[in-house]
């Protein structure tokens, strides 16, 4: 009797042991329909001279709502909570330049002080590329649409000098677009050989002219 007694006591404490530690369920019906459609976004930073300049990109969800909140963990179990950030109007987790390749985890809850605020809503994950060293090649600065010109791609891991040399000047040479910038060079690099002569020869007209036309007169 004494035995059953004890295992009956047993039940009672990790059931209400369970009831105490053990999230219920988010019964936000829109919540949770919303969280089976969001996705993962990388975007790269681009703000220069800034608070959030110290950021190679940035990690969030879309689409986006402002009664939930993300959790972003990085590969070595690193956790940063989404914030928001006025400069981009984005609510994200801001991250630094990683050399190699690097997953992190995503991990959906709803909004704090809510009621599924600590309740897993989803969880995902998103793999950015590896930092590309040959962005800073002064070749990739007006091609920065070209995948080795990226500055997060794998594109370029185990491409040589040669290769990559190869594929740039191949890609400036097929989409080479002339701007007022590039004419007006050329007239500076160029101009004298084509300005020079016309003078020349233009002046030698004109002469030729006039001294038809002085004979003209003196007839």
């Amino acid at each position: 009797m004494k035995k059953i007694f004890k295992l009956i006591s047993v039940f009672l404490v990790v059931g209400f042991l369970s009831i105490c530690f053990v999230n219920a369920e988010c019964d936000n019906e829109e919540l949770n329909e919303w969280a089976t459609k969001i996705e993962p976004v990388f975007r790269e930073n681009t703000v220069l001279y800034s608070n959030i300049s110290k950021y190679a990109y940035f990690l969030t969800i879309s689409p986006y709502r402002e009664d939930a909140r993300i959790v972003v963990i990085d590969g070595n179990g690193n956790k940063a909570e989404g914030e928001y950030f006025e400069e981009i109007d984005l609510y994200a987790v801001g991250a630094f330049t990683n050399l190699e390749e690097e997953t992190y985890t995503f991990e959906v809850y709803g909004a704090k002080g809510g009621k599924c605020e600590k309740d897993l809503l989803k969880k995902l994950s998103y793999t950015v590329p590896r930092f590309n060293r040959r962005v800073k090649d002064s070749r990739c600065e007006n091609n920065s649409e070209l995948e080795i010109c990226k500055t997060f791609t794998n594109s370029t891991k185990d491409m040589t000098e040669e290769q990559f040399n190869k594929e740039i000047e191949q890609y400036i040479k097929e989409n080479k677009t002339f701007t007022i910038k590039d004419i007006i060079n050329s007239i500076i690099s160029y101009g004298l050989f084509i300005v020079v002569p016309v003078l020349i020869i233009g002046f030698i007209y004109f002469r030729k002219i006039r001294k038809v036309k002085k004979e003209e007169r003196d007839r």
